[in-house]
């Protein structure tokens, strides 16, 4: 009978898993993508974005308050003619009203005047006053220039811009007075003029030279005079174009910039007066992009920022100037766009490095924001630095201090003060093409090398530090297989894999003198031609990679990689990350909320899901062995916390060493776990570490590891994350070592 039991809780353990509990412990300051930013004055100005987010600060950006639309549609563009009167068009064919500074917002319809069309773009949004104002929107083919004269209770269309080319919008609007404006479009030969206050509009006299660009920002500079700006193509050999008007948009003339090779995209202007203006967008990649004239837009300066974050909209009062990322972060200028400040807040930009030590957490976003947890507990994080001017994908820490991170570019940044200061020590090289990192490990405490591509991915390289990452040099140029992706582990500081598209398989055993293809065994011919997505290393010979909708496993220093059947059915083939904790407890990432858990080594793996709509971009498991998840929009997600521990009774030190049975027991699902620590000869802390373990023996928690002084200690588990069945814990502590059952009912 007691080997039947046995039997049936092996299956029970092996079978039936129940769904992780998972809190948000980290939520974005901006919870979602915002769209356009505007300022009313140096101080106060808003920001709109995805399911009608509005923040509004009144104090240059120091703080945010998020203020209620009354509304979920995605609101795309904002206009502000004073602190109090503001609107602000979605893309669902409508435009929100404040005239008390944002506190509250009218919603205000005109998608009645197309019913037969789904409103899903609002491009360009301006009002001359407080009555008056103008909106291009609609939806592909079939845009409209509406009008309103009411302050935006009602609408007229004014203009009709249906076109067959899917491709074609009107970027902006700009008026110099109630009566003359102008519009740009992403085409040839399709601007337009008013001069009846927006009844009437003209095209533009056609332009003649050979060349054009899309146009994205247009402004009045005087009664006669405009500027025009947008974005050229770095793979096309295609400068920014500048165009200007003197006849109040009737001819345009094209202008150079004063660096002839600069091929980057403006997305937005501001012009301070008729000379002085400033356009922003990024480098073709992920680099803010500024370019200035002081001449009324005859000849332009360009300049880039320190950080990986481009420009996507652009608002100024005199000298001060904000902009705003597509990743929803806002940097900001007092000197008229010549230096700039990134204001650090947590934004809705995807996590893509996550590390514990026992008494630190680190976040890593891809703009190269770094977070940290100052308990290592996971449950609470704040923003501490950034790492750089390039896009920063992979990071690796030794402990709570040192740590390097390998941006694109080429570029490797390292710290020693726990993320505080970084400095570069492997520089970067100039941008001209798309350059993206592979990953960055280490053999051991000295020896790690960094795969990244260069040249459109056609070039890859492999650069290798034995000094702790203080200098780096190559050791391998090899023809790339395409864009990167996969991973590299290292068993020693001479063994180690490069795991990458198309089943790329490159090791070596002498530390990067020489490399060989290693080996997949089991794969069936369509797995053995997918490509490899990560990898995480369990000890000095195994390892565990994904793949597209595949699993495998080394434990011969990566030279034999056979294929794992999970036996799951619809295995989700979107792995992005994967992370063990130990030898046994292990965790894959994937897209829509789903993550897949081992607790045999990875033998066997259970599909789970996190709570809400959340794509697992990175991993890690703290010293307690809490799971947190790095989401694509900026979330890190966290389990149940397993312990919270007390020390207990510290005027009454016990005399010897104790572990008390675990009360309630059974239990469902949280117990606590009494033990005593007794005063030491040798010093006044002792490593303890209490564990709990399944019941064939394997390690799948550790809930204490740590220094501690004497005294009677309270720990509680919490077991919602495991199936119900009989578990043990021990404790050990200097020379002690003792165990216990304890069993958890569901």
């Amino acid at each position: 009978m007691k080997g039947i039991y046995k039997l049936l809780l092996l299956l029970l353990i092996s079978s039936v898993l129940y769904a992780q509990n998972f809190s948000t412990v980290l939520t974005p300051y901006f919870q979602n993508s915002m769209n356009d930013i505007y300022f009313a004055d140096e101080q106060t100005g808003w920001m709109c974005g995805a399911a009608g987010l509005i923040y509004n600060t009144t104090n240059g950006g120091v703080s945010w308050t998020q203020q209620n639309s009354g509304v979920t549609e995605t609101l795309q563009k904002l206009f502000f003619l004073n602190q109090n009167v503001g609107y602000i068009g979605t893309v669902q064919g409508s435009v929100l009203r404040t005239t008390d500074g944002g506190n509250n917002w009218t919603e205000y319809s005109f998608a009645n005047l197309r019913p037969l069309i789904s409103f899903a773009y609002c491009d360009a949004l301006f009002f001359t006053n407080q009555n008056t104002g103008f909106m291009v929107a609609g939806a592909l083919k079939n845009f409209y220039l509406f009008k309103t004269t009411d302050g935006g209770t009602s609408w007229s269309i004014k203009d009709s811009l249906v076109t067959t080319d899917i491709t074609m919008r009107w970027e902006d609007i700009n008026f110099y007075d109630e009566l003359h404006g102008v519009m740009i479009s992403s085409k040839k030969n399709l601007q337009k003029y008013t001069t009846d206050g927006g009844e009437t509009w003209t095209l533009s006299t056609a332009i003649s030279d050979n060349f054009f660009g899309i146009q994205h920002a247009v402004k009045w500079l005087s009664s006669s005079t405009i500027v025009s700006i947008g974005e050229g193509n770095e793979f096309n050999g295609v400068p920014i174009p500048i165009y200007k008007s003197t006849d109040g948009g009737i001819t345009w003339v094209k202008k150079n910039q004063s660096v002839s090779t600069c091929y980057d995209r403006a997305k937005d202007m501001y012009f301070k007066d008729g000379t002085n203006g400033v356009a922003v967008g990024s480098n073709g990649f992920y680099k803010g992009f500024i370019i200035k004239t002081s001449d009324g837009g005859e000849t332009w300066v360009t300049s880039q920022t320190n950080y990986a974050l481009g420009f996507m909209a652009l608002s100024g009062f005199n000298n001060t100037l904000y902009g705003l990322s597509p990743s929803s972060h806002v940097l900001k200028s007092t000197d008229f766009g010549t230096t700039w400040t990134l204001l650090e807040f947590t934004s809705p930009t995807s996590i893509t490095g996550l590390y514990f030590d026992k008494d630190k957490g680190f976040a890593l976003t891809r703009s190269g924001d770094f977070y940290v947890s100052n308990d290592g507990t996971g449950k609470s994080w704040e923003y501490l630095s950034n790492t750089g001017s390039s896009e920063s994908p992979s990071m690796y820490f030794f402990n709570s201090t040192t740590g390097l991170v390998l941006e694109e570019n080429k570029e490797i940044v390292k710290t020693t003060d726990g993320g505080h200061t970084w400095r570069t020590v492997l520089d970067s090289i100039p941008y001209g093409s798309r350059d993206k990192v592979g990953g960055i490990t280490f053999g051991d405490q000295s020896t790690g090398y960094a795969w990244f591509s260069l040249n459109d991915y056609a070039q890859w390289y492999v650069f290798k530090s034995t000094d702790a990452g203080e200098t780096w040099n190559q050791v391998l140029n090899t023809t790339g297989t395409g864009y990167i992706q996969g991973n590299l582990v290292f068993f020693d500081a001479k063994t180690g894999v490069i795991l990458g598209p198309s089943n790329y398989k490159l090791r070596t055993i002498d530390g990067g003198a020489t490399w060989d293809t290693a080996k997949v065994n089991n794969f069936t011919p369509y797995f053995a031609k997918q490509g490899f997505e990560d990898v995480a290393r369990i000890s000095d010979t195994k390892a565990v990679a994904i793949g597209y909708n595949f699993i495998c496993m080394t434990t011969d220093k990566g030279q034999n990689w056979n294929y794992i059947d999970p036996n799951i059915a619809n295995l989700d083939s979107s792995f992005y990350h994967i992370a063990f904790s130990g030898a046994d407890t292990g965790y894959i990432g994937c897209t829509d909320s789903v993550f897949y858990k081992t607790f045999d080594g990875g033998f066997t793996w259970h599909k789970d899901s996190l709570n809400g709509k959340y794509n697992a971009y990175a991993i890690a498991i703290n010293a307690t062995g809490n799971v947190f998840f790095g989401t694509s929009n900026g979330y890190i997600l966290g389990s149940t916390p397993a312990t919270g521990i007390q020390n207990e009774n510290k005027t009454e030190m016990p005399d010897k060493f104790a572990l008390k049975q675990n009360y309630p027991n059974p239990f469902n699902p949280i117990t606590r776990i009494e033990y005593s620590i007794p005063y030491s000869a040798q010093g006044n802390t002792q490593l303890v570490q209490l564990k709990i373990y399944n019941i064939l023996g394997k390690e799948i928690l550790t809930l204490v590891n740590d220094r501690q002084t004497a005294g009677n200690y309270k720990v509680e588990f919490n077991g919602a994350n495991l199936p119900s069945g009989v578990y043990f814990y021990r404790l050990q502590a200097g020379n002690f070592n003792q165990t216990r059952k304890l069993i958890l009912m569901k």
